[in-house]
């Protein structure tokens, strides 16, 4: 899907909203990218596009060090920035994270993707190219949005294991089977390079099974 809007907010909705459409199901969607102060926040949205769809990740850092060579110290302040949002059939909910650093004046290890290179930081001394991949975790701005979503994740499972605990005190034998297996195949999918991440279930949704539910199940 085309990131076509201006913030990280607008894209993240935008993919969470389609999707859900599309799947039926609770969709939870992400965007992320590179904000640099000096360069009023570019590259921004445009993080994995900066300079042209034909550039690669290597040629982005060097298009960004190039920009950055005037800049000094303290000036070259950055921060990778994450959102996701949320999008059930009756609401929407967004989280937001982000990991505080700096542009560096060259590349500093091998590890990692995008900007890792050129992104110090400063409680660890060194790039996030040069991190584990538990020392990214620990201050990861995806996993600080995505831990921000999580009350709205273990509560929408509530809502699931309520209506699971109606239909088997009503003993509805058919629909006892479907959501036994629904509950069952609720899964998150999450990437450290993702642009989407799909809270997806089986059987779908539309199947009926909670619009079935009188609103003291809930």
């Amino acid at each position: 899907m085309e990131e076509k809007d201006d913030t990280f907010l607008s894209n993240s909705l935008l993919k969470s909203k389609e999707y859900h459409r599309l799947s039926g199901v609770i969709t939870l969607a992400e965007d992320s990218g590179l904000e640099v102060k000096a360069l009023n926040g570019r590259p921004g949205v445009l993080s994995a596009r900066y300079g042209g769809k034909n550039l690669n990740d290597s040629d982005r850092n060097d298009l960004l060090l190039s920009e950055m060579k005037d800049v000094k110290g303290l000036e070259r302040s950055a921060r990778f920035v994450s959102v996701v949002t949320l999008v059930s059939n009756n609401e929407i909910s967004s989280s937001c994270g982000y990991l505080d650093g700096y542009i560096s004046h060259q590349r500093i290890g091998g590890k990692g993707f995008g900007y890792d290179p050129i992104f110090w930081v400063p409680s660890k001394s060194n790039t996030t190219a040069n991190l584990s991949m538990k020392q990214k975790n620990e201050i990861s701005h995806r996993g600080k949005a995505l831990e921000g979503i999580k009350p709205v994740l273990k509560r929408l499972y509530k809502i699931v294991w309520n209506s699971f605990k109606y239909i088997m005190k009503k003993e509805h034998t058919k629909l006892k089977d479907k959501f036994s297996r629904y509950l069952r195949d609720i899964r998150i999918s999450v990437t450290d390079r993702c642009n989407y991440c799909l809270l997806y279930t089986s059987p779908s949704p539309r199947d009926g099974l909670l619009s079935r539910m009188p609103s003291s199940a809930w």
